[in-house]
């Protein structure tokens, strides 16, 4: 990076009850180089506290979403006063295979279109993770959310080499650009 350059700037929302949640978390923060990344539990966050970055990452526990309606107002309510105009967000869905039932796969979907209606410019080219152990893309639902299918991210024990194609992925999409690849 050369002088007068500054790093993009990525927030990621997670919720510190979550193994899997945090596991993302953290792996993000100390795996993106090509970027300036600010943690922000929801958990303990007021919208004050919310980075002002172009990208959003939000890594939401699927247990917390108990019903298919707006289930994200009683567990982050701050999602819901957060400003979404003229931001890329990438919508994580984490948990184990029994988190992911019909139910809170509704409610992470209306989720989704929630945050469209806000104005978030959502990321949907990101593969599920477990398309990096198979080999082949894993096709998740007609809105393409983001999520494994079984295991979670923590119980699998990302390898570095997964967690580098996931995160060069993340940056394609993302569309960042930086001086040095």
């Amino acid at each position: 990076m050369t002088m007068g350059q500054t790093l993009p700037h990525i927030a990621v929302l997670y919720d510190s009850s979550c193994r899997c949640s945090n596991t993302l978390a953290e792996a993000l923060d100390t795996s993106i180089h090509w970027a300036r990344v600010e943690l922000c539990n929801l958990l303990t966050a007021s919208v004050e506290d919310i980075p002002a970055s172009k990208h959003l990452i939000l890594a939401l526990p699927m247990h917390a979403f108990g019903n298919p309606e707006r289930p994200w107002e009683d567990a982050w309510p701050v999602l819901s006063e957060i400003s979404y105009r003229q931001r890329q967000v990438v919508l994580c869905g984490l948990g184990t295979e029994f988190c992911f039932d019909d139910d809170r796969l509704t409610a992470l979907e209306n989720l989704q279109r929630e945050l469209s209606s806000l104005g978030a410019s959502l990321i949907h080219q990101l593969p599920d993770v477990l398309s990096y152990y198979s080999g082949q893309p894993v096709t998740t639902d007609p809105y393409h959310l983001i999520y494994p299918q079984s295991g979670s991210i923590c119980q699998r024990k990302l390898s570095p080499d997964v967690m580098n194609l996931w995160i060069n992925d993340l940056k394609s999409s993302l569309q960042i650009t930086h001086p040095n690849g």
